[in-house]
């Protein structure tokens, strides 16, 4: 459509809104559409929401005009009775500066492939976050202490953040986290003594974590746990004590963990095991000699590769 200029008595009941390209300023005063819910396109200096908005997308421009910096004023302001629920920042070069009620309503982040050392303070408010992707932070070395005040995350993607050594020290403290990706994060050498107390989480992918040497002690307390990836972690040299107590491990991979120097025997006890992948790529399996009797008898076990 033309971004020439509409109005609200050309559209009063738009609900979704889409401009590309670049624009030098937005076409209307998005506070005048009283039923858009979803809009994706720049946003500039002073921009203002509409409180029926649930969905932002902004889309970066070639010419600079993307949005405002945070030495600028606040270029995302709606009133505080917000209602935007999802926000997409993926590629956005120039961070937003959230105002407060969109700290408190919103429950899904997109930040794909930010370029940023250090996890912005302000998103430690989001009181409300539930999903949070952070794939493809290639500079982020570590997260803040403040980070563990997401605490009603559910859903987070830390995967190939080639950079990130470790999670805060109180990391645990997100006690309703279910899912959680570090695949691909080769800097990784290990994960804080407060991990056991993530008793909701129910999906870990440490695949190609390759400087992981040593999974905590308290382990066996993720009671949750039903899928765990630890393809290609290849300087983990043992599983943790009591590891067969975990009680709703179905899916275990351990395909390319080369520094183990032998089968670790208390696989059998994991009583709801349903599939288990020990075989690389290659077809290799260097410390598998033979299957323990507790293996070759598990009725539960379906697929064994």
């Amino acid at each position: 459509m033309s971004v020439k200029g509409f109005s609200r008595e050309e559209f009063p009941e738009l609900r979704y809104l889409r401009i590309e390209g670049n624009v030098p300023r937005l076409p209307v005063n998005l506070e005048a559409l009283p039923r858009l819910a979803y809009y994706e396109g720049p946003i500039f200096k002073g921009f203002k929401l509409p409180t029926s908005l649930k969905y932002l997308r902004v889309i970066a421009q070639s010419n600079g005009n993307e949005c405002a910096t945070s030495e600028e004023s606040n270029p995302i302001q709606p009133d505080q009775s917000s209602s935007l629920q999802e926000l997409d920042l993926s590629g956005v070069e120039n961070l937003p500066i959230l105002s407060e009620g969109i700290r408190s309503s919103l429950k899904i982040l997109n930040a794909y492939g930010w370029d940023v050392t250090e996890f912005p303070a302000q998103f430690c408010q989001l009181s409300s976050l539930n999903k949070l992707d952070m794939w493809g932070w290639e500079s982020l070395k570590g997260l803040p202490k403040s980070f563990s005040n997401l605490t009603s995350l559910t859903h987070l993607n830390l995967s190939s953040c080639p950079k990130l050594r470790g999670l805060c020290s109180k990391f645990g403290d997100l006690r309703g986290l279910r899912f959680l990706d570090l695949g691909e994060c080769k800097m990784l050498t290990h994960l804080p003594a407060s991990f056991g107390q993530l008793t909701a989480l129910k999906y870990l992918n440490l695949s190609s974590c390759r400087r992981l040497k040593v999974l905590p002690k308290n382990f066996s307390e993720l009671i949750a746990l039903e899928c765990l990836d630890l393809w290609c972690c290849s300087r983990l040299k043992t599983l943790p004590e009591n590891f067969e107590k975990l009680p709703a491990l179905k899916h275990l991979v351990l395909s390319g963990c080369k520094s183990f120097k032998e089968f670790p025997l208390n696989l059998g006890e994991l009583r709801s095991l349903q599939e288990l992948h020990l075989i690389d790529p290659y077809g290799n399996c260097p410390w598998l000699k033979e299957l323990p009797s507790s293996l070759k008898d598990k009725r539960s076990l379906k697929i064994l590769r």
